[in-house]
C-alpha cells in the first residue's frame, strides 16, 4: 500500500508504481529508470543521455532549458570506495555481475538530482541504496 500510495504523489498509476519502486530495508525508493523518466517527462530538460558506457566507466549529459549542458561521469572505482560490505559481497551483488548497468543507474541518479532537485525531491535510486 505505502508504494503505491508514494507513486501516487508522483502521479504514477497503481501497477507503474508497484514496478517502479522497490522498498529497500523498509524505504522506498525509485529504479533508476523511473528518476530519468520523471525528468523527461517533467519538460525541464532538453535532453538527458548516455555519452559513454563500459564496464569501468559511464558519463550521462543533460541540458536544463538554456542552461549550459551538464555531464558527470561515475567509475567503477568511485563505486568500489563507497562499498562497504567486502570484496565477496562485491562479487554477488549487480556491481560484481553487471557493473555497466549498475554504473548507468548510479551516474543517471547523481545527474538528475544535481541538475533538477526540484523534478527528484530527494529520490534515490534502489541501486544506490544498495551500500
Amino acid at each position: 500500500l505505502s508504494t503505491v500510495i508514494a507513486g501516487r504523489e508522483l502521479g504514477l498509476p497503481a501497477m507503474v508504481s508497484l514496478r517502479a519502486f522497490h522498498i529497500i530495508e523498509g524505504k522506498a525508493s525509485l529504479s533508476a529508470e523511473a528518476i530519468r523518466a520523471r525528468i523527461l517527462t517533467s519538460g525541464k530538460a532538453r535532453y538527458f543521455r548516455r555519452t559513454e558506457r563500459s564496464a569501468t566507466r559511464v558519463t550521462f549529459e543533460t541540458q536544463r532549458g538554456e542552461d549550459p549542458p551538464v555531464s558527470l561521469t561515475y567509475t567503477i572505482e568511485e563505486a568500489k570506495a563507497a562499498w562497504t560490505k567486502g570484496d565477496a559481497k562485491w562479487a554477488a551483488s549487480a556491481w560484481g555481475t553487471a557493473p555497466a548497468d549498475m554504473l548507468i543507474a548510479r551516474c543517471s541518479s547523481k545527474l538528475a538530482r544535481e541538475v533538477y532537485p526540484d523534478v527528484t525531491l530527494g529520490l534515490y535510486a534502489v541501486e544506490e541504496l544498495d551500500q
